[in-house]
């Protein structure tokens, strides 16, 4: 399932929205890898997966190349490896962790041990997620990618993509959005407007199961 989170500037009414988990064209490694705006990173996380699937059987390269994403929901940031900033600031954005239900938080507890399990796996995980830039605050959209693997010798090696901010060009962090929902209205995030610097709020949070669009014949 994706999310779309808008956030708004209550000073001058800007409103920036963007895209949570992943999309209907992020089942596998080939897909996700065109989605890569860096052409350089892009051939180089390729090269990296056609060396990865030289001596490995054709089961294996299927699983090491299916995005574990793709089947998962209410993302578990401090699994993915990244350096992460939270989106809502718990003293300060007016949420009480309370106003989640008891179901709600059940079935975030269960998505949690999928992704922990998932973490400790070969394989792929790559979402959309929101970027924060470290100097300016700006809200970004971004996108994680993550490949645990093993190398010929056996020891465990994980790349992760570097997303920068095309601005000032300084690493972005991963922002941890907290499995926000509906409940999360006016509530003060940590990024900042890029109009007036005012802190943004949550203006509204909807969920969607991607879906591929068939094509038209003619």
């Amino acid at each position: 399932m994706q999310k779309e989170i808008t956030l708004r500037c209550p000073s001058c009414g800007n409103t920036y929205t963007f895209n949570v988990g992943a999309g209907f064209n992020m089942s596998n490694w080939r897909e996700v890898a065109a989605l890569v705006p860096d052409k350089k990173e892009a051939e180089k996380i390729n090269d990296l997966y056609v060396k990865l699937s030289e001596k490995r059987s054709k089961a294996a390269i299927k699983d090491l190349s299916r995005n574990c994403a793709d089947a998962l929901n209410n993302v578990c940031y401090e699994t993915l490896g990244e350096d992460c900033v939270k989106l809502l600031n718990e003293e300060d954005s007016g949420f009480s962790p309370a106003l989640i239900g008891e179901k709600a938080q059940e079935t975030i507890n269960s998505s949690k041990e999928k992704w922990q399990a998932a973490s400790k796996k070969e394989g792929l995980t790559a979402l959309q997620a929101i970027y924060i830039c470290p100097k300016s605050r700006k809200p970004k959209q971004g996108l994680h990618i993550t490949l645990r693997y093993k190398d010929e010798k056996g020891k465990d090696n994980v790349y992760t993509y570097c997303n920068r901010c095309n601005d000032c060009a300084s690493n972005l962090t991963l922002a941890d959005d907290g499995c926000i929902g509906l409940m999360h209205e006016d509530c003060v995030t940590s990024a900042r407007c890029e109009k007036c610097s005012a802190s943004l709020v949550v203006d509204k949070v909807s969920f969607k199961i991607p879906r591929k669009e068939e094509t038209a014949e003619n």
